[in-house]
C-alpha cells in the first residue's frame, strides 16, 4: 500500500478486513461444528441402530474427522490464510455499500500508481471525496452479524442435540464410541453383558492354563448363545461359544486357554458387544532349586551337609534338623508347606530369605511323610499342581550283634575257658559292647565292657575268653550268656543267649537237676497232703456226737468247714495228678518210675474215690432238719477219713524220707568222686613237681574246679541237715561245717594273688583228707536212709490197694443193697418203724452209684498213669481202659433188668482178669527195670549213681521179684520156675553181693569180660 493513501481510508479498510475475517472465522467454526457434531450424531445413531464391525466404525469415525477437517479448511482456515489487498478490500466494500461504488476503489488505485496525466491534487481530491463518504459509514452495519446467523443457529442446534444426547449414559457411551472409536467401551444395545468371572473381566492368568469366563446377559431374550472373540498378538481371532450355566438361565460360561501371550476378548450376546477385556498371561511361580542344609544330631558326630538339587526330597537320620531354602523364578507373597505324616497334618510357613526370590524354613525330621509347597503371588497366582516330595526320616537302626561262637548250647566244666566271639554292626557308630551272664534264676550281670576310642561305622569282630573259674558257678548250674552292644544314641541290642550247662568233670550234673525237680515235687506233694490233713483235722473228733439232739448248729458248721477244706484238698490234688504224667514220662524204669506211679495211683484214688465218697457222706450233715440218712452216712464216714489220713500222712513221710535218702546218696557219691579226683591230681603233682614248671598253676586250676564240685556237695548237705531228725541233722550239719572250713582255707590260698607254689600241695592234701573223713561218716547214714525209704514206700503202697479191689467192692455194694431192701420188706411186713430201713436203702443206693463211677474212674486214671511211663505196656493200658468200658456195660445191663447174680458173676470175672493183668504187667515192668539196670551197668559203669542208687534199684527189684512168684501163682500164670531161678540163682546172688559191697566202699565197677553190649 502506498504511503500516499489517506490513513483514514486505510483504517476503514483494515476495520473492514477485521470484520470480514471475524465473520469468516465464525462461519468456519459453525461449519466445523456442523460437520463434526453432525457426523458424530449421525455415527452414534448408526452405531446404535446398526451392528457394525469395528473396522466400519473406525472408517466412519475417520470419515467424520476428515470431513470436519475439510470443511474447516475450505470454509475457515483457507479463507483466513488468504491475504486481502487494499484494492480487494475496496472492491468488497463497494459491493457492500453502493455509495462507494467506483469511488473507493478509484481512490485506492490512484494512491498506488502515478500516471502522467493525474496530478497529486486530483488524487487528493478523489481521496477527500471518499473520506467524506466513509465518515458516516459503520463497518458493523456494512457487514452485520446476521450474515452468519444461520450458521450460528445451525451450530447451536447441533450442539444442543449433542448435549441432549450426552445427558444420558447411553448417549454419552454412543458419543464416546463415535468420538473415540478405538476406545474400549461396551456397545449401547438393548442387551447388556455383565462379566461375572473373572471379576471385572480382566485377570492375570497363569500361562498354559485355562480360565472360565462366566457372563450374565440382561435385557431381551437372545435367540443364539453368546460367543466370545479372543485375540492374540500375531494370531488369528478365535471364537468360543458360551454354554448356559446349570444354575442360572441368564448366565453362560466358556473357557479360554491362555498360553504365553496375553489374550484380548470381547463377548457378543444378542445386539450387545462388550468392551475388550484382557487376560494377561503370567508365568506361574515355581521352585527352580532346593537348597538343603542338614544338621545331624549331635551324638552322631557328623558335620553338616549342604546340597542344591532340582527336587525337594528330604532324606536324613531321624532328629536331623533341615534348613530348606526355596529358590524361585519370581517374587511371591507367601510360601507354605503342607506337611503330612501318619500322625499329623501341618501347615508350615516359609520366611523370606536373603533375596526376594528366596524363602526359608527350618524343620526337624521326626517321621516319614511327604510335603507340597504352595506359592502365591501378589496377584493371587499359585503354582499349579505342586509336586509332592517325600520326607524320609531314616531311623537310627538299633545295632546288631550276632554271637558266632559258641553255638546255641554247650556243656562245660567249671574250669573251662570258653572262647566267645561275635560280630557287631551299626549304621551310625558304636559306643561300647559288653558280655552279660546269669546263673539259674539270678539277675543278669555285666562282666566285660569295652569302650571304643572311635565310633565304628562298619562291622567289627569282638572276642574274649571267659574263664568260668572266676565266676560263681558250680556243676548243675544253668548259665546263660550273651553279648550286648550299645550305639552312640544309646540304643541297645542283645544277642541270642547261649545256654551253658555247667557239668562236672567228676559227677553227673543231671543228678543235681533231677534232685532239684524232686524237691519241687516233694514240696507240691507235701502241700497237697497238708491240705488234705487240714480236712482230716476238722472231723478228727467224735462224729457220733454231731448227730445228737441239740448239735444241729455245730453239725452244720463242721460240715461246711469240712466241705470247704475238702474242696481245697481236691483242687490241690487235681494239679498234682495233672502234672504226674509228665514226670512219669521222664522217669527211669524201675524204682524211680514205680515211685511216681505210686504217687499217681494214690492221687487217682484220692481224686476219684475217697474225696467223692467223703463228700457223699458229708452233704447230708448240712441239712437243717436231721435226715434219717445222716446216721447211716456218719457210720460210713470214719473209714473214709481214716483212709485219707493214712494215705496222706504216709505220703508226707515217704516223700521226705525218699528225698533225704536221695540227697544223702547224691552228696556221698559226689564226695567220693571229689576225693578220688583230689588224690589223683595231688599224686600227679607230686610226680611232676621237679619236671614241669607249670605243675602248680595246673594244680591250682584243678583244685578250683574240684572246689566247684564241693560247693554242690555242701549245698546238698546243708539242705539234708535241715530235713533229718535232730540227732542225724546235727551230724550232717557238723560235717557240712567241717568241709566248709577246710574249703575256705583252700580258697583263701588260691586268692592270695601270688604265683602258685608247692604250698598248694600241702593245703590240698589236708582238703582231700577232710573229704575222705566226711565220706566215712556219711556212708552208713546213707545206707540207713535208703532202707527207711524202702520201708515207708511199702507201707504207702499197702494203703493204696490194688485196682482189682476197687472192682470187687461192687459185688459187696450190691449185696449190701439187697440186704437193706430185705430188711425194709421185713419191717413193713412186721409193722415196725420203716424210717431207718428206708434211710439205709437210700444210702446203700447212693453208695452203689458211687462205687460204679469210682471203679471206672480209678481204672481210667490207672491207664492214664501207666500210659506215660517209658516202659509203658500199650496192651495193659488198653486192657485197663476196656475194663472200665466193660463196667459201664455191666451197669447198663443191671439197670435194664439183668439179674443181680449174673451181674455179680460178671464183676467178679472182671476183677479176676484185672488181677491177672496186673500180675503180668508187673512182671513186664520188672523185666524192663532189669534191662534198664543192666544197660546202665554195661554202658554207664563210671556214673556216680553206681555206688548208691543202683544198689537201691537192685534191692527194690529183687524184693519185687521175690514177691512176684506168689502173685503169678495166684493169678494162674505159668513160668514160676524160671522166675525162682532168676531171683534165687547164682547170678542174682553175685549181683546182690556186689551191690552190697558198693554201699560199703565206693569205686568204679567195670564188666569183667566185655565193655560193649551184644546186639
Amino acid at each position: 500500500m502506498s504511503s500516499e493513501l489517506d490513513p483514514f481510508i486505510r483504517a476503514k479498510l483494515v476495520a473492514f478486513r477485521a470484520r470480514f475475517r471475524g465473520l469468516v472465522l465464525v462461519r468456519g467454526l459453525c461449519s466445523g461444528f456442523l460437520a463434526f457434531l453432525g457426523g458424530l450424531l449421525i455415527l452414534s445413531l448408526s452405531d446404535y441402530l446398526i451392528m457394525m464391525e469395528d473396522r466400519t466404525r473406525y472408517a466412519l469415525s475417520g470419515g467424520m474427522y476428515l470431513a470436519t477437517v475439510i470443511v474447516l479448511w475450505l470454509v475457515c482456515i483457507r479463507p483466513l490464510l488468504r491475504v486481502l489487498e487494499e484494492r480487494e478490500l475496496a472492491a468488497m466494500m463497494e459491493r457492500e455499500e453502493p455509495l462507494l461504488k467506483s469511488k473507493l476503489l478509484s481512490a485506492v488505485e490512484l494512491s498506488e500508481e502515478e500516471g502522467e496525466h493525474e496530478s497529486k491534487l486530483f488524487r487528493k481530491q478523489a481521496q477527500q471525496v471518499v473520506i467524506e463518504d466513509l465518515r458516516g459509514l459503520e463497518i458493523d452495519r456494512l457487514m452485520p452479524a446476521k450474515l452468519v446467523q444461520t450458521w450460528l443457529i445451525a451450530a447451536a442446534a447441533v450442539i444442543l442435540a449433542t448435549g441432549l444426547m450426552a445427558a444420558f449414559q447411553s448417549g454419552r457411551t454412543l458419543l464416546m464410541r463415535a468420538l473415540i472409536p478405538m476406545a474400549n467401551i461396551d456397545r449401547v444395545s438393548r442387551n447388556r453383558i455383565l462379566v461375572l468371572s473373572p471379576a471385572g473381566g480382566n485377570a492375570a492368568v497363569p500361562e498354559n492354563d485355562e480360565i472360565q469366563i462366566r457372563v450374565q446377559v440382561r435385557g431381551p431374550k437372545i435367540n443364539e448363545p453368546p460367543y466370545l472373540m479372543a485375540e492374540r498378538l500375531d494370531e488369528q481371532v478365535q471364537k468360543a461359544v458360551f454354554t448356559r450355566a446349570i444354575d442360572s438361565d441368564s448366565e453362560y460360561t466358556t473357557t479360554i486357554a491362555v498360553e504365553s501371550k496375553n489374550v484380548t476378548y470381547r463377548v457378543h450376546a444378542g445386539d450387545a458387544v462388550s468392551r475388550r477385556y484382557t487376560l494377561e498371561s503370567r508365568e506361574r511361580p515355581q521352585v527352580v532349586q532346593y537348597e538343603k542344609i542338614y544338621k545331624f544330631p549331635e551324638y552322631t558326630g557328623q558335620d553338616s551337609r549342604t546340597s542344591k538339587e532340582e527336587h525337594g526330597n528330604l532324606s536324613a537320620l531321624t532328629d536331623t534338623k533341615v534348613k530348606l531354602t526355596l529358590h524361585l523364578n519370581q517374587s511371591v507373597q507367601t510360601a507354605v508347606m503342607h506337611h503330612v505324616t501318619e500322625s499329623s497334618t501341618n501347615k508350615l510357613n516359609f520366611v523370606l530369605g536373603a533375596g526376594p526370590k528366596q524363602w526359608q524354613l527350618e524343620m526337624t525330621l521326626s517321621e516319614d511323610g511327604a510335603y507340597k509347597v504352595y506359592l502365591t503371588t501378589a496377584e493371587k497366582l499359585g503354582n499349579k499342581s505342586p509336586v509332592e516330595y517325600s520326607i524320609e526320616a531314616e531311623p537310627d537302626l538299633v545295632p546288631t550283634v550276632e554271637l558266632t561262637q559258641p553255638g546255641a548250647e554247650l556243656t562245660v566244666r567249671p574250669e573251662d575257658i570258653i572262647p566267645i566271639a561275635g560280630e557287631v554292626k551299626d549304621d551310625i557308630g558304636l559306643a561300647r559292647w559288653e558280655q552279660l551272664f546269669k546263673v539259674n534264676q539270678a539277675d543278669w550281670k555285666s562282666i566285660h565292657t569295652n569302650l571304643y576310642t572311635k565310633p565304628l561305622t562298619t562291622n567289627a569282630m569282638v572276642k574274649l575268653d571267659w574263664d568260668l573259674l572266676k565266676r560263681e558257678v558250680k556243676p548243675g548250674d544253668l548259665v546263660l550268656t550273651k553279648l550286648a552292644v550299645i550305639d552312640r544314641k544309646g540304643s541297645r541290642t542283645e544277642s541270642r543267649p547261649v545256654r551253658v550247662k555247667v557239668d562236672s568233670a567228676l559227677f553227673e550234673a543231671s543228678r543235681i537237676a533231677s534232685l532239684v525237680e524232686q524237691r519241687q515235687w516233694v514240696d507240691r506233694l507235701r502241700q497237697s497232703a497238708a491240705k488234705t490233713l487240714d480236712f482230716h483235722k476238722v472231723l478228727a473228733n467224735d462224729l457220733e456226737g454231731l448227730i445228737l439232739p441239740g448239735k444241729d448248729a455245730d453239725r452244720r458248721v463242721k460240715a461246711d468247714e469240712a466241705l470247704a477244706e475238702l474242696d481245697e484238698a481236691k483242687t490241690a490234688w487235681m494239679q498234682v495228678v495233672g502234672g504226674l504224667p509228665g514226670v512219669i514220662r521222664k522217669a527211669r524204669p524201675g524204682l524211680e518210675a514205680a515211685r511216681f506211679s505210686l504217687m499217681g495211683r494214690l492221687g487217682v484214688r484220692l481224686e476219684a474215690d475217697w474225696f467223692p465218697r467223703a463228700r457223699l457222706h458229708l452233704l447230708p450233715l448240712q441239712g437243717i432238719v436231721v435226715d434219717p440218712r445222716v446216721k447211716a452216712h456218719v457210720k460210713h464216714l470214719p473209714p473214709v477219713i481214716k483212709n485219707i489220713h493214712l494215705a496222706n500222712a504216709g505220703l508226707q513221710r515217704t516223700a521226705i524220707i525218699e528225698l533225704t535218702a536221695d540227697e544223702a546218696a547224691v552228696a556221698l557219691d559226689l564226695l567220693d568222686y571229689i576225693q578220688r579226683a583230689a588224690e589223683n591230681m595231688h599224686r600227679v603233682a607230686k610226680a611232676d613237681k621237679n619236671t614241669d614248671v607249670e605243675v602248680w598253676t595246673r594244680l591250682a586250676r584243678r583244685q578250683a574246679s574240684a572246689g566247684k564240685e564241693l560247693d554242690v556237695a555242701k549245698d546238698v548237705l546243708k539242705k539234708l541237715a535241715g530235713r533229718l531228725p535232730e540227732d542225724q541233722g546235727d551230724v550232717i550239719g557238723a560235717l557240712h561245717d567241717d568241709l566248709h572250713k577246710i574249703h575256705e582255707t583252700l580258697t583263701a590260698k588260691h586268692a592270695e594273688g601270688i604265683k602258685p607254689d608247692s604250698t598248694l600241695l600241702t593245703t590240698g592234701l589236708m582238703w582231700s583228707r577232710a573229704i575222705s573223713d566226711a565220706c566215712d561218716i556219711l556212708r552208713p547214714l546213707t545206707h540207713e536212709l535208703g532202707e527207711d525209704a524202702a520201708q515207708a514206700r511199702e507201707k504207702l503202697e499197702a494203703s493204696v490197694g490194688d485196682t482189682a479191689g476197687v472192682v470187687l467192692r461192687l459185688p459187696q455194694a450190691l449185696e449190701a443193697s439187697e440186704r437193706a431192701m430185705t430188711k425194709l420188706v421185713k419191717a413193713k411186713k412186721d409193722g415196725e418203724n420203716v424210717l431207718t430201713a428206708e434211710a439205709q436203702v437210700k444210702v446203700n443206693g447212693e453208695l452203689l452209684d458211687l462205687e460204679w463211677s469210682v471203679a471206672q474212674e480209678v481204672l481210667r486214671g490207672r491207664a492214664r498213669m501207666e500210659e506215660s511211663g517209658k516202659a509203658s505196656n500199650a496192651l495193659f493200658v488198653s486192657d485197663i481202659a476196656q475194663a472200665a468200658t466193660a463196667l459201664g456195660a455191666v451197669r447198663q445191663g443191671m439197670e435194664s433188668g439183668r439179674a443181680r447174680e449174673v451181674v455179680k458173676e460178671q464183676l467178679e470175672g472182671i476183677a479176676e482178669a484185672l488181677v491177672t493183668l496186673e500180675a503180668a504187667h508187673e512182671l513186664a515192668l520188672l523185666e524192663n527195670a532189669m534191662k534198664s539196670l543192666a544197660n546202665r551197668e554195661r554202658w554207664e559203669h563210671k556214673a556216680t549213681d553206681a555206688n548208691s542208687l543202683r544198689p537201691r534199684d537192685w534191692g527194690w527189684l529183687a524184693k519185687r521179684l521175690s514177691l512176684s512168684s506168689k502173685k503169678l501163682r495166684d493169678a494162674g500164670l505159668a513160668g514160676e520156675g524160671k522166675l525162682n531161678d532168676l531171683v534165687k540163682g547164682a547170678a542174682a546172688k553175685a549181683v546182690a553181693r556186689e551191690m552190697k559191697q558198693r554201699q560199703i566202699q565206693a569205686g568204679f565197677f567195670v564188666e569183667p569180660n566185655e565193655n560193649k553190649p551184644s546186639n
